[in-house]
Parts: structure tokens; C-alpha cells; sequence
């Protein structure tokens, strides 16, 4: 369904997820407990639908040491979590995305953008190949330089993928309408406690 009758990209999909799992698979909750705690990723709350919403706060990327297949082993434990806790067959059955770009530049060293964009072809390839048809929206909040930067990340999307990402100027409002307010952080407009890293 996600190749849309391309038989030779499906199977090549199916490659991908099979290696990507053999090679990363088992994982535990003790040896990634460190990397949890950064609060880099977590899970926070249902949208209106139930579906459980991933949370990315890209400004806790350096608690990681940019060291991308920790920041691999981190997502597959994360997704394969969801995946088993956070499902409800037939009814639950994928997840919405945050991605705040909130104080990126302290992290983001412009000398360290091509690592950077390495990651985010892995974390892409995962999202699309792994865990194929799961995901149904990405928000993307806080952009610096604003529209500028909107269109010039919303060039490199693929035209078929770029109806599921967004670029709300106001988070708080174009959340609101997803979000009961209980599910959402105070920092997303919501009522819910703001997390810590720690939490």
C-alpha cells in the first residue's frame, strides 16, 4: 500500500526493514535508560483520534553526543514501545509527530550540519521503511528564520510525503485543533505539566 503497486520498491522496503531490525534488535530499557532520560524523544499524550503523539526536542539532540545510531537505537526503542503499548489493533493503529525546533542553533553547530543531515536521512529512512503507514502527521514548531526556512525544508520533502508535514507559525493554536488541551505541554498550549528531561 505504501508503494502503491511499485513490486520493486516494496521489496526493497522489505529489505530494508529486515536488516534495519536484525541489526539493531533486541533492545532494552536498562541500556538505553541514559538516552531516555535526555527527553530528546518521548511519548505525550492522544490527539483527538487517540493516536499517541511522539514529541522530538531537537535542542537535547547534544545530551546524545551526536552519535547517530545511538539516536538509532533510541527511535527503534521508542517506535517499537509505542508499537506495543501505545496500540490498539484495529482501531489505534498509528501516531502523530512534534518536532520542535526551539533554541536548535545552541546544538546545531553550522560547522556540523552535514552530520546533521546524515541523521536525518537515517531517522527518514527509518520512519518510511521500518515503521511504513504509521505515521499521519509531523508538525514542525519553532522554526528559525521562519517562511524562509519552511519552503526550504518543504523543497527537499518528497511531493507525496509533504501533505503529512506542517509548518505552524502559531503551535499553540494550530495544536488546539488537534489536542484536547489536557494532552498537550504548557509550552504547546496545552494544560498538561511541561516534562524535564529527568521525566
Amino acid at each position: 500500500q505504501s508503494c502503491k503497486g511499485n513490486v520493486p520498491k516494496a521489496v526493497e522496503m522489505m529489505k530494508t526493514c529486515v536488516k534495519e531490525r536484525v541489526r539493531r534488535m533486541p533492545l532494552t530499557e536498562a541500556e538505553l535508560l541514559p538516552d531516555l532520560r535526555s527527553g530528546f524523544m518521548y511519548w505525550h499524550g492522544r490527539d483527538r483520534k487517540c493516536r499517541p503523539c511522539l514529541v522530538i526536542r531537537v535542542e537535547r539532540f547534544a545530551a546524545l553526543d551526536r552519535d547517530k545510531e545511538r539516536v538509532m537505537r533510541l527511535i527503534m526503542f521508542t517506535l517499537e514501545y509505542a508499537l506495543r503499548y501505545a496500540m490498539v489493533p484495529g482501531r489505534v493503529e498509528n501516531w502523530v509527530v512534534i518536532i520542535d525546533l526551539q533554541n536548535v542553533f545552541k546544538v546545531v553547530n553550522p560547522m556540523h550540519v552535514g552530520s546533521v543531515a546524515s541523521l536525518a536521512s537515517a531517522m527518514s529512512t527509518m520512519l518510511e521503511k521500518v515503521y511504513c503507514g504509521r505515521m499521519v502527521w509531523i508538525k514542525i514548531i519553532n522554526m528559525p528564520g521562519g517562511s524562509f526556512m519552511s519552503k526550504a525544508v518543504n523543497g527537499v520533502i518528497p511531493s507525496e510525503k509533504r501533505d503529512k508535514v506542517n509548518f505552524p507559525e502559531n503551535a499553540a493554536e494550530a495544536l488546539k485543533e488537534v489536542f484536547e488541551p489536557n494532552q498537550l505541554e504548557r509550552r504547546y498550549g496545552g494544560t498538561a505539566p511541561d516534562l524535564e528531561p529527568q521525566d
